[in-house]
């Protein structure tokens, strides 16, 4: 069993990174985008009004602690009309919060997993030689929205929006952006953050047609490598349980840590 301390470092990572990268888009245009975060005790929601879907409105870090909350933290998400997710992690919570979370019209929907590594180099060498990773530069942004909106098959109008929203990152302490690229064509683009010597692998997206190439595992090799050289003593990244990405990196020396249950 993961020990509470570890489960609870991993999860502020995630919280911190989240954090970071919404304090960021706060500085856009004066808040256009309507980012909010706000803390009920240990948990802490994060709403964007103008980004729609679970991943940047949500809560996580909730315990026990936070039971006489939920209907603080249920109303907050109500008076902005943005659908609530709650990222439940095992052991932070007891099934006495959890046989409470119905009456406030959520249920369990999907899982996420956590991986992590505690510090130690990649358990095999990198094996494709064929891909190249760089760090990517200012002048490549335009790369990251095509990429991206390709991989997660987004409408290609996203693409500038996507791309604004994460130059604004590039350069801020922490945070590092990566170019996949096979005989000098971009592939793939992934994203690194360390913060408190835990370095998270963030974003990693591939093209389509190029899967099966070894682009993420390059990506997740190359940013596992550069996170050790930087002092990092933690490692951790999030997939689907039992996805390409899971797979992958758990080729690489992470390991399952817990699997989230999705709440909405």
């Amino acid at each position: 069993m993961l020990p509470f301390n570890l489960s609870k470092q991993l999860e502020l990572s995630e919280i911190n990174m989240v954090t970071s990268r919404l304090r960021a888009l706060q500085q856009i245009s004066n808040n256009e985008l309507g980012v909010n975060i706000t803390q009920f005790g240990n948990a802490t929601a994060f709403s964007i009004n103008g980004i729609p879907g679970p991943a940047y409105n949500t809560v996580k870090g909730l315990t026990d602690a936070e039971e006489h909350l939920l209907d603080e933290i249920f109303f907050h998400y109500a008076a902005k009309k943005i659908p609530i997710q709650l990222e439940i992690v095992p052991g932070h919570v007891s099934s006495r919060l959890l046989s409470k979370l119905p009456n406030y019209g959520v249920s369990h929907k999907d899982f996420h997993t956590t991986l992590f590594s505690s510090g130690s180099k990649p358990t095999i060498h990198k094996l494709n030689s064929h891909v190249n990773i760089t760090e990517l530069t200012v002048e490549q942004f335009h790369l990251y929205g095509e990429i991206y909106v390709k991989a997660f098959n987004m409408p290609t109008s996203f693409k500038e929006a996507v791309s604004g929203n994460n130059i604004i990152l590039h350069g801020l302490e922490g945070w590092k952006f990566y170019l996949a690229t096979i005989e000098e064509k971009p592939v793939g683009v992934g994203v690194l953050h360390i913060h408190h010597h835990v370095a998270t692998l963030a974003v990693a997206a591939t093209l389509p047609e190029k899967r099966d190439k070894g682009i993420h595992t390059s990506l997740i090799y190359e940013r596992i490598y550069d996170a050790l050289g930087s002092g990092a003593q933690l490692i951790c990244g999030q997939a689907k349980y039992g996805s390409v990405s899971h797979y992958n990196m758990h080729k690489l020396g992470l390991q399952v840590a817990y699997t989230k249950a999705l709440w909405s």
